[in-house]
């Protein structure tokens, strides 16, 4: 049986704890934690990942069997496309899921 209680995973003391707020607070609450992972996701964007720019261009096209995308953003240009692949047995609606990647 697998332990699924937070106390039971291990502490690693280089990273922060993130239900430790900046003013050395605990978040005790649902509403609480959704403010503080907005506060991560902001120091994130920030110190690692950098912002992200709005794009100045975003089109796109779909048909029966695939999705496609442009993007622009400050001079730079990046096309996505995803298959769609229905089943061949089964009444729609079907579930989905989907991976995209970059174009060449």
């Amino acid at each position: 049986m697998v332990n699924t209680e937070a106390s039971a995973l291990p502490k690693i003391s280089r990273l922060p704890d993130p239900f430790t707020r900046l003013d050395g607070t605990s978040v005790s609450t649902r509403a609480e934690w959704h403010c503080q992972r907005q506060e991560i996701r902001k120091q994130a964007e920030k110190y690692i990942y950098g912002e992200k720019p709005t794009p100045d261009v975003v089109t796109g096209t779909v048909t029966e069997n695939k999705v496609s995308v442009h993007v622009e953003a400050q001079g730079k240009k990046i096309d996505f496309s995803a298959d769609i692949v229905l089943p061949s047995k089964g009444e729609a609606p079907f579930p989905g899921a989907g991976m995209m990647a970059p174009t060449a």
